[in-house]
């Protein structure tokens, strides 16, 4: 990155990977001056707000601390127990795999010539391991769309705060970042970084409202984005289609319909009559076929969510949706791989009893998830207390070698 000096207020030359340059992020814009130039074009933002004290290597520590600051967090609040509280996609292994992705996307972007800092790397990676930090709900049991089948079953939907979640996470994740500068005494974080993480938590987003157009979710928050941390966020949250192998992507459509629908956790199964086997079927069904339509949408989406790359970046992020073919030279789309696989899916699901699609959605018993989830939390427990009893002999030991 250029930089033209200018004493305290020095500026910097940005391009695509400068300070909240979207408008829409301008609430969380800090001491940064908002950019809005067209893709390509490079500009100068103002930073007036203090600069970053530490070096590359300790704020890439002070980084992965806060991660496991959120990690842990998660674990503690969202660890699929069957409860009201769980989650069962939303949890810390979706946030890993999203992370390992915005990984392979700001790699792919410096193939294609973008020079990127190690603060960029940094910021989107704290961005997208705290995106889902905070998910709250409604448990929704009337909607004016639902069907005489739905209120005789008593369907219950899980509805997030979506928009809302985001927002707060974003603030929730500036004041773990803010806590971090106070605890060390140093401005680990400047307050333009902050904002810049805070606009890549808002843009994941996910926004339903053009569904039937789309087939899919988008982030109108991020797709007019030029910032590199708010385009890996989103890329990186929603890329599972198209960046993953299929197993992953239909493994998470199945987690994600479980914990959306809470009236289905514990059916029991032997006591359903025909009208409510064929009722919850329906439903399960539905969904297995729409997992089809949003990797379908998800690949159509791709050409506008990578729009804002400089054109070798763009082409080296287009590439990791493809893989080698059969052929030389032959490439083909990770999408299309998973469009088929959610077909085949859906094939083998329409064959199945209902006792083993339920299984195969991934609905166990309440005692047998909540067996596990207890197991692993003392596991949890017990891992902590002897960091604690490590940390406190290690400090003992300090104190000994500073008497002597």
């Amino acid at each position: 990155m250029n930089m033209v000096k200018g004493g305290p207020g020095e500026r910097e030359a940005v391009g695509v990977h400068g300070c909240c340059e979207a408008p829409k992020f301008a609430k969380h814009a800090g001491d940064c001056v908002n950019a809005t130039a067209e893709a390509g074009e490079v500009h100068l933002v103002e930073k007036t707000g203090e600069a970053r004290e530490v070096s590359d290597e300790a704020l890439r520590a002070h980084a992965d601390s806060l991660v496991e600051s959120f990690e842990d967090e998660m674990e503690r609040r969202y660890d699929f127990q069957m409860d009201s509280e769980s989650s069962a996609f939303h949890q810390v292994t979706h946030v890993r795999e999203a992370r390992y992705r915005g990984r392979r996307i700001r790699e792919a972007c410096r193939r294609g010539g973008m020079e990127l800092s190690v603060e960029d790397d940094v910021l989107s990676d704290i961005a997208i391991a705290g995106h889902d930090l905070l998910q709250e709900f409604d448990v929704q049991t009337e909607n004016e769309k639902w069907s005489a089948d739905d209120r005789k079953y008593g369907r219950k939907f899980r509805k997030r705060h979506t928009g809302a979640n985001e927002d707060a996470t974003g603030v929730r994740i500036a004041e773990f970042m803010r806590r971090r500068n106070a605890i060390v005494d140093e401005i680990v974080f400047p307050e333009p970084g902050i904002a810049r993480v805070q606009g890549g938590v808002e843009g994941t987003e996910p926004d339903p409202r053009r569904w039937k157009e789309l087939g899919t979710v988008y982030q109108p928050r991020a797709e007019h984005s030029r910032d590199i941390v708010v385009i890996t966020a989103a890329l990186a949250d929603l890329g599972e289609a198209g960046m993953e192998v299929p197993e992953k992507y239909l493994a998470g459509g199945d987690n994600l319909f479980i914990e959306e629908n809470i009236d289905m956790w514990d059916l029991a199964v032997d006591e359903l009559d025909d009208d409510a086997r064929e009722y919850y079927r329906a439903r399960m069904m539905d969904w297995v076929y729409g997992q089809i339509g949003f990797a379908e949408g998800r690949k159509k989406r791709l050409e506008v969510e990578t729009q804002h790359l400089p054109d070798g970046a763009r082409e080296e992020v287009r590439d990791l949706f493809y893989r080698d073919g059969g052929e030389p030279g032959e490439r083909v789309s990770r999408f299309d791989d998973t469009i088929e696989a959610a077909r085949e899916r859906a094939a083998q699901r329409e064959l199945m009893s209902f006792e083993d699609l339920y299984a195969d959605m991934g609905f166990v018993s309440r005692e047998q998830t909540n067996r596990e989830t207890d197991a692993a939390n003392e596991a949890f427990e017990a891992r902590r207390e002897e960091q604690i009893r490590r940390a406190r002999e290690a400090a003992s030991l300090e104190g000994e070698a500073d008497a002597a």
